[in-house]
């Protein structure tokens, strides 16, 4: 059996080095800036990937200032400049943030299908007392209702902006091709 692939969150960018020992400047977004006392680690898109940095310290000074372990002067933060900055969604759940916060990173967002069919694009997102259900606009103009359960959700692309996701059988119904 395969590991689940995890699902992330963009909660920031990093930007340039500061000071002499390492430090980056970063802009993080509010819902998540009095969360740090409680975040051990954050994720860095490197070449595609999510790498893990653990972080050694930090403060807020209007941006937040990082200091990474492993990262002692201003030539090691060059190819953190620019990068995304993310939490693993299983992090931001422990972190008791509204999932509406969450989710509405995903808004504007495709969803395709794991055989990569665009089902459509999400144009809202509203929390219900068990579900957050996003509101996607299908090719011939249709709304349709779909959950975004976490365990149906597959791959995510923030550059690119889309989901990829297992959707049950008959959940969007696409009878043009049948």
């Amino acid at each position: 059996m395969s590991k689940e692939r995890p699902t992330y969150i963009k909660i920031g960018k990093i930007g340039r080095a500061i000071g002499r020992n390492g430090e980056v400047r970063a802009s993080i977004d509010e819902h998540f800036k009095n969360k740090f006392d409680q975040i051990h680690h954050v994720f860095l898109e490197m070449e595609g990937q999510k790498v893990p940095y653990f972080i050694e310290y930090y403060f807020d000074e209007g941006d937040f200032i990082f200091k990474f372990d492993d990262i002692a002067n201003p030539e090691e933060t060059s190819p953190l400049v620019n990068t995304i900055v993310y939490l693993e969604l299983s992090q931001v759940d422990k972190l008791k943030i509204s999932k509406k916060v969450i989710k509405t990173s995903f808004e504007q967002f495709s969803i395709l299908t794991a055989e990569n069919q665009n089902i459509g694009i999400i144009h809202k997102i509203e929390e219900y007392p068990h579900q957050i259900m996003s509101f996607v606009t299908l090719a011939d103009g249709k709304e349709v209702m779909i959950p975004l359960v976490e365990d149906w959700i597959m791959d995510v692309n923030m550059k690119k902006k889309y989901l990829i996701m297992d959707l049950p059988k008959g959940l969007v119904n696409f009878d043009e091709e049948e």
